[in-house]
């Protein structure tokens, strides 16, 4: 069984795909000629399969290519929406956060502070917990 190919590998076909030449490809991802055949090369061997074809001068996916081509731009889509939900998260843009206060601070401290922060950062789903230091103790080490 050969090594499960890469993203940047699944990348690199994908340009070719979109570019219909090796030597586009490379120019757009920056590596050489002969790196981006050794690329396909490995996609080809890893799936048993012949992922493109010579038309002209121009290379076409086979019917396997554009499965490869398919899967790989759903991939490579989920890792941007990844990558832009953890920067949303990072950056408050998203989540959850929970606040555990007693009666006092919980009841006339908070909901002001609570009121600015949500302004601040709308998407972050805020919930309050009031209780005596006992119960805000144990829920925060339960995770409630």
């Amino acid at each position: 069984m050969h090594e499960r190919p890469s993203l940047h590998a699944l990348a690199v076909y994908l340009a070719v795909v979109e570019h219909g030449t090796m030597t586009a490809a490379a120019e757009q991802e920056g590596l050489s000629q002969p790196a981006i055949s050794m690329h396909v090369k490995g996609l080809e061997q890893f799936y048993s399969a012949k992922l493109l074809e010579r038309h002209g001068r121009r290379l076409r996916p086979t019917e396997a290519g554009d499965l490869v081509a398919g899967y790989t731009r759903r991939i490579l889509g989920l890792t941007d929406e990844l990558a832009r939900a953890v920067a949303d998260l990072e950056g408050l843009r998203a989540g959850r956060l929970t606040i555990g206060a007693s009666s006092t601070v919980g009841e006339q401290l908070l909901p002001a502070v609570l009121g600015r922060f949500h302004r601040a950062y709308p998407s972050v789903a805020l919930s309050l917990r009031i209780g005596n230091t006992g119960e805000i103790t144990s829920d925060v080490v339960e995770r409630v």
